[in-house]
């Protein structure tokens, strides 16, 4: 404590935690703070998630118009399948669902 500065600052301290509006008032800025960051984390997160999951549906729909032009051409199933590497069970629910789709 021979320091002036120490002390000074010890001495600042001992009454800030004595001061309870004073304390009460940084609390809530402190609670303000850490809310600011965990929001501004949140939105970040749920940017990127909403990213990836847009590039997901962005795929399979790339994938289901893929399937279309090859069943437009009279591409069977199993030969779809072989090129994609989608199971002809899916590609066959894809055709089914296309079918539905022109009936409506």
């Amino acid at each position: 404590m021979s320091e002036p500065a120490i002390k000074e600052a010890m001495n600042c301290e001992m009454h800030f935690t004595q001061d309870e509006k004073l304390r009460r008032k940084y609390e809530i800025q402190e609670k303000a703070r850490r809310d600011y960051i965990s929001m501004m984390y949140n939105i970040e997160k749920g940017r990127e998630e909403g990213l990836e999951e847009g590039r997901k549906e962005g795929q399979e729909q790339e994938r289901h118009r893929i399937v279309l032009s090859m069943l437009q051409k009279g591409f069977p199933y199993e030969t779809i399948s072989q090129i994609t590497g989608i199971p002809a069970e899916e590609i066959a629910a894809i055709a089914q669902s296309q079918a539905r789709q022109i009936k409506e």
